[in-house]
């Protein structure tokens, strides 16, 4: 009896530790899945960061290329009348024009007679002959 006993007994031990081999195996697969699935999560998660500032960048290089074009059309485009800064240009240089005309009045009128007109008037003690 005791032979079958002891078989029996082995039989249980083989049994039990098949099964804790099993358990065992079974935990480290479900440890692999959910490592995988987690890394598969990050993945996910950094190419929607990815995609996210891209789409982002793309959204800011076009509106500043918008930006730009809108600049180029305001300064080179508008007619002079409607450029508020031509305005202002064309008022100074028209103001500066004025003032350099009376200064050469002034001037001329400071200097006297010119000789275009004869000449004797400018030089003093000198007669006809």
């Amino acid at each position: 009896m005791q032979p079958i006993r002891r078989a029996l007994e082995v039989l249980k031990k083989k049994k039990t530790l098949m099964l804790q081999q099993q358990q065992q195996q079974q935990q480290q697969q479900q440890q692999q899945q959910q490592q995988q699935q987690q890394q598969q999560q990050q993945e996910k998660e950094e190419e929607e960061e990815k995609r996210k500032k891209q789409q982002e960048e793309t959204a800011n290089k076009k509106q500043e290329a918008i930006t730009n074009n809108n600049n180029k059309d305001k300064n080179h485009l508008m007619p002079p009348h409607i450029n508020k800064n031509s305005d202002d240009d064309a008022a100074a240089a028209a103001a500066a024009a004025a003032a350099a005309a009376a200064a050469a009045a002034a001037a001329a009128a400071a200097r006297g007679p010119s000789l275009l007109y004869g000449g004797q008037a400018c030089v003093p003690n000198v007669g006809v002959v």
